[in-house]
C-alpha cells in the first residue's frame, strides 16, 4: 500500500499500475498493490529495483511485472535468453533452424525445427528421408531407419531383393552389405519409380495434355507418347493438336513448323492448341459466356472485350453480363456499379427507361420526380412544355411570357419595352431642342430657351412692338 494518506491517490483502477486495485479506506482512496510491488501507484517492482532482476536492463533485458504469474520477469530481446545464474539476458542463437534457444544449468540448449538437429550448439540440417528420425551423435549424422530400409549415402533407402523390385529398368545391386535399386540416368526414387523428365523436365506436361510419359527401355531414355490426334510440342513440353494452315488457328494465330510438325503459334494473351483460349477472358470475364454475352480479343484495342446480349451490360465489379434495360431509346451500362442510361436525342430517363421528352431545340428535357422539366438555354424560356425564344435585346435584364404567351421584358433603367424590345427612353429623337428627363417609364422634354412643344420641336415666335398709328 502507498504511504500517502493526506489526499486521494487514485480515482479508479486505471490510476494503479501493475494490476493494483483502487480501494476506499476511511474516506480516502489508495492503491492496494500486489505482493512484490509498492509505491503510491504500485509503480515500483521490487525485484526489478533491488531484487534478483535488478541488472535486467538495457541490452541485458527488460524487467516488468507479469500480471498473469503476478511476479517480476526479465524479458529478453531477439537472439537472447535468460541466463538464470545471473538473472540477465545473454546471447542465445541456434541458427535459422531453431525453434527456441534457452539456458539450462548454465549451458545453451537448442530446440530445433523439423529437418534440423542440434550439432555443436547450432541447429543444422539433418535429413534421412521422409518420416525418418535424423540425429547428430558426437558430430556425426545418424539415421534411424525403419525396417526394410538401410543407410544409403546418408539417407534411408528401401532395400530390394531382386531386379523385379526396381522399376524403369533399375537393377537390384549390393552396396555396403545391403541391396538397393540402382537406377538408370534420369530416373530416381527408392524403387526407381520417378522419371525426372516426366516430373520436372522436358516432358513435365505430357500427362497433363493427354499423353503418356514413360521410360523407353530400348533407347534408355524417357519419352512422351501423344494421342493419335496430337504431336509433342517441345517448346511447351506438351501434346498439342497439329494444324494444316493459318485458317486452323484462331485469334490471329499462325500455323508454323516446330520439330517436324505444324502447330498454331499464338499471339500474346492467347493459348490453346488452336489459340482458342484468351487469357483475359478467363481472368477478367470468366462469366461472360453463353446466352448472356461473348468474350473475344479486339486486335485493334489489343485487349479482351465482353459483348453482352440484348438488354444486358457488363457489370464492372461482378464481371458478368447483368440485366440492364433502358428501353428502345437508350443505351444501358453500369458506372461505379450502378445502372446508367445514355438516352438518345429528344428522350430522357424516367423510372429507369429512356422515354420521349422534347423541349425543342433551345432546351434540355429532363424528368424530376416523374414530371417533365425543361431546362432552357438563355434567352429561351419554357412555354407549354417547349423552350421558346424570349429575347428583349441587350438592354434587358430578363424576359418572360405571361399567361397569354405575350412577351414581358424587364428592362434596365432608362429603357422601356416597345414592340417587344427594350428601347432607350431618352434618345436623340425624343427632344430635338432640349434635354430628355426620365420620369418612371416615360420621358419629358425640357426645352431650351426659345423652343416649345412635346419634343421641343417648335420655335417660339418672337414678341414684336406694334407701331403707334397717327391721329
Amino acid at each position: 500500500m502507498g504511504n500517502s494518506s493526506l489526499k486521494d491517490i487514485c480515482n479508479s483502477n486505471d490510476d494503479c499500475q501493475n494490476d493494483g486495485v483502487c480501494l476506499d479506506k476511511d474516506g480516502k482512496n489508495f492503491c492496494e498493490c500486489n505482493p512484490g510491488t509498492e509505491g503510491d501507484h504500485c509503480e515500483i517492482v521490487v525485484d526489478c529495483v533491488t531484487g534478483r532482476y535488478r541488472n535486467c536492463t538495457g541490452e541485458r533485458g527488460t524487467c516488468m511485472f507479469d500480471q498473469i504469474t503476478r511476479t517480476a520477469v526479465c524479458i529478453c530481446p531477439e537472439k537472447k535468453a535468460l541466463y538464470h545464474k545471473e538473472y540477465v539476458c545473454k546471447d542465445c542463437y541456434c541458427g535459422e533452424g531453431e525453434r527456441s534457444c534457452d539456458f539450462r544449468n548454465g549451458k545453451k540448449v537448442c530446440l530445433c525445427g523439423v529437418g534440423y538437429d542440434e550439432n555443436n550448439g547450432f541447429c543444422e540440417m539433418c535429413d534421412c528421408g521422409s518420416s525418418i528420425q535424423c540425429k547428430f551423435i558426437n558430430g556425426q549424422k545418424k539415421c534411424e531407419c525403419h525396417r526394410g530400409f538401410a543407410n544409403y549415402n546418408g539417407f534411408c533407402k528401401r532395400q530390394c531383393d531382386d531386379d523385379s523390385d526396381c522399376q524403369n529398368g533399375g537393377m537390384c545391386k549390393m552396396k555396403g552389405g545391403n541391396q538397393f535399386c540402382k537406377c538408370n540416368a534420369g530416373v530416381t526414387g527408392d524403387r526407381c519409380e520417378t522419371i525426372v523428365d516426366c516430373l520436372t523436365g522436358k516432358y513435365k506436361f505430357c500427362s497433363y495434355s493427354g499423353g503418356r510419359c514413360f521410360y523407353d527401355h530400348q533407347r534408355n531414355e524417357s519419352a512422351c507418347e501423344c494421342p493419335k490426334n496430337k504431336s509433342f510440342h517441345y517448346k511447351s513440353s506438351m501434346c498439342k493438336e497439329t494444324c494444316r494452315n493459318d485458317s486452323d488457328c484462331e485469334n490471329g494465330g499462325l500455323c508454323k513448323v516446330v520439330g517436324g510438325s505444324k502447330f498454331c503459334e499464338c499471339k500474346p494473351q492467347m493459348t490453346g492448341d488452336r489459340c482458342e483460349i484468351i487469357y483475359e477472358c478467363r481472368r477478367l470475364y470468366s462469366n461472360c459466356s453463353g446466352a448472356n454475352g461473348t468474350c473475344y480479343y479486339d486486335h485493334q484495342k489489343e485487349k479482351a472485350v465482353c459483348v453482352c446480349s440484348e438488354n444486358r451490360a457488363l457489370h464492372p465489379y461482378e464481371g458478368y453480363c447483368k440485366e440492364c434495360d433502358c428501353g428502345v431509346y437508350g443505351f444501358c451500362s453500369f458506372k461505379g456499379g450502378d445502372k446508367f442510361c445514355s438516352c438518345s436525342p429528344l428522350t430522357s430517363e424516367k423510372d429507369g427507361k429512356c422515354v420521349e421528352c422534347d423541349c425543342g431545340s433551345n432546351g434540355l428535357c429532363v424528368f424530376e420526380r416523374g414530371r417533365k422539366k425543361c431546362i432552357c438555354s438563355p434567352p429561351a424560356v419554357e412555354r407549354d412544355g417547349k423552350c421558346v425564344d424570349c429575347h428583349c435585346g441587350k438592354n434587358s435584364q430578363s424576359c418572360r411570357l405571361d399567361w397569354f404567351g405575350q412577351k414581358m421584358c424587364n428592362c434596365h433603367f432608362g429603357y422601356v419595352q416597345i414592340d417587344g424590345y427594350c428601347t432607350e427612353i431618352c434618345n436623340d429623337d425624343k427632344c430635338l431642342h432640349g434635354e430628355c428627363e426620365i420620369i418612371g417609364q416615360r420621358h419629358k422634354c425640357k426645352c431650351y430657351e426659345g423652343y416649345t412643344g412635346s419634343r421641343c420641336e417648335k420655335k417660339k415666335e418672337s414678341e414684336s412692338v406694334l407701331p403707334v398709328s397717327a391721329k
